[in-house]
């Protein structure tokens, strides 16, 4: 037996995930198969880049945790999202890329808390509801859900971020298959266990591995 202690950058966590998760059965088949709709977030940019898909960081963010504080990408400055067609690429608008999906094809929405139970919880601050207003339409027609999302998301509570002094409504996904740094460690081959948050910054992710 061998044990291994493995300490991530916050960054490195989000590659982690997505170098991974694209490398998964399900992924592939999807990549040949099916249809994947990429939703706006700072791991789902590093899935698109683990594709060898040029988008540009800020631009292919909305609401996001930025220096301690949550905070918005304008909408005139965000990108069109990415609509991956058995591999084909396509940008689309939000409404364009929903209306494209069908039973089988996937949706990857990330999130802003990753709950014990293994909810996903993810801010609202748009009153049409966001992104997370489509939820309910894409589960009817039966589309798969993925949440790549860091560990150490369970650490951070909706009290500290506020935007003009309000705190977020929180959104409580349960219709969704969670992939953090766990299971991109797990594909490995690895037994995991993460041990928390270190550093002067609490910006490194300490994980056991057990093969």
């Amino acid at each position: 037996m061998k044990r291994i202690m493995k300490i991530l950058s916050i960054e490195e966590a989000k590659e982690k995930i997505a170098t991974n998760l694209i490398k998964e059965d399900f992924f592939m088949d999807a990549l040949k198969n099916k249809m994947i709709l990429i939703n706006y977030g700072s791991t789902n940019y590093y899935i698109l880049k683990a594709l060898n898909i040029n988008v540009e960081y800020e631009g292919y963010t909305a609401g996001k945790i930025k220096n301690g504080a949550f905070a918005v990408t304008e909408t005139e400055k965000r990108e069109k999202l990415i609509l991956l067609n058995k591999g084909n690429v396509k940008r689309v608008m939000f409404k364009e890329g929903l209306s494209q999906l069908g039973t089988g094809d996937y949706f990857i929405k990330g999130g802003n808390l990753l709950f014990e139970d293994d909810g996903v919880g993810v801010f609202i601050y748009s009153e049409t509801g966001g992104t997370v207003g489509a939820i309910g339409s894409l589960i009817a027609k039966g589309v798969n859900i993925i949440s790549p999302i860091s560990i150490s998301k369970r650490a951070e509570y909706p009290l500290i971020y506020t935007k003009e002094g309000n705190i977020p409504g929180i959104y409580f996904l349960k219709n969704t298959k969670i992939y953090t740094e766990i299971e991109s460690f797990e594909y490995e081959g690895y037994s995991v266990r993460y041990l928390g948050i270190n550093g002067l910054n609490n910006n490194y992710l300490v994980f056991e591995l057990i093969k």
